[in-house]
């Protein structure tokens, strides 16, 4: 269902088979869309590595240093994209820095996992460490054991 449906507009699953039924036509309509997209990330990427057939582009590649063999679609759209960085242009500023994989939340994001990797591995020893010593941390926990029927 489309993101903003209606509650109202639900069926219920009335049966196992019906469930099933729904569910399967969800995974297949799922790895439609996901074949779709890839093809298209493929046929972008294919694009990308051709030669540019623009003179002008080329012109300004040359002028740069880049040799005949690098003038792809792909240099072609960095190099428009860094003239307008040079520029001003926040936007292209912006792309350029992910482009070099320069993304800062994706630092941030790093940073956080690694802090939370760390602070993990410090409980596992200190709770190995109260094992060695005689003293278990689990003692006077109550087990919880969670039981399901068979549906």
């Amino acid at each position: 269902m489309a993101k903003g449906g209606r509650p109202e507009n639900l069926r219920p699953v009335k049966t196992t088979d019906e469930a099933r039924a729904r569910g399967s036509a969800g995974g297949k309509k799922s790895a439609a869309v996901k074949k779709r997209k890839k093809e298209l990330r493929e046929a972008t990427a294919f694009l990308m590595s051709l030669p540019t057939s623009y003179e002008d582009v080329k012109e300004e590649m040359r002028l740069l240093g880049i040799v005949d063999d690098e003038m792809t679609n792909q240099m072609a759209i960095l190099v428009s994209m860094f003239k307008r960085a040079v520029q001003g242009d926040v936007k292209a500023a912006v792309f350029i820095k992910e482009a070099l994989g320069d993304d800062q939340a994706e630092q941030e994001r790093k940073r956080k996992y690694e802090l939370e990797l760390k602070k993990s591995e410090l409980e596992i020893k200190k709770l190995e460490k109260q094992i060695e010593m005689g003293d278990n941390p689990d003692e006077g926990m109550p087990i919880i054991i969670n039981v399901r029927p068979n549906e």
